[in-house]
């Protein structure tokens, strides 16, 4: 496969995980393993560093090898958004993911609260065009198994506590 090149890291891996849906931090590092991934993204409600008691994901993330993307999942706003992603900045995440999901039951993204964050249209569109590249790849690779509602892969509640 082609590598993938976004900034000045390079990816021979596709596959990008999320971290919300494991168990446990043992659960998560077999499938990070298993995927080989190179990038995995993670919602700051989910990043314990140095608590064994909460099973600090980080911790098990090999970040020689995998970039950690920090995403802004549990934001409803644009302005919840860029405080998320500038507090990310702040603690040492340099790739942040913008979700914006006004609703956390249907996971749907609010494109207009999307553009506001971004600041900048031109760079924002550029960006879909290649997010509508990847979900023609995507079609090519085939439907995932069918639901009948979408489920948050990240924690909805206390994100701001």
């Amino acid at each position: 496969m082609k590598e993938l090149v976004i900034g000045n890291r390079r990816f021979t891996n596709r596959f990008f995980l999320g971290t919300g849906k494991f168990a446990s931090s043992a659960q998560m590092r077999a499938a990070l393993e298993a995927s080989q991934t190179q990038l995995v993204t993670t919602a700051p409600t989910r990043v314990r560093e140095g608590d064994a008691a909460a099973d600090d994901i980080l911790s098990a993330i090999d970040r020689s090898k995998v970039e950690v993307m920090l995403n802004t999942s549990g934001a409803r706003t644009a302005d919840e958004a860029v405080r998320i992603a500038k507090i990310g900045k702040a603690a040492g995440f340099s790739w942040i993911k913008l979700e914006i999901h006004p609703d956390a039951h249907y996971l749907l993204p609010d494109p207009v609260e999307t553009l506001a964050a971004a600041g900048d249209p031109p760079k924002m569109a550029e960006a879909f065009r290649l997010a509508v590249r990847a979900a023609e790849l995507a079609r090519e690779a085939g439907p995932a198994a069918a639901r009948r509602t979408a489920s948050a892969t990240s924690p909805t509640d206390d994100i701001f506590a």
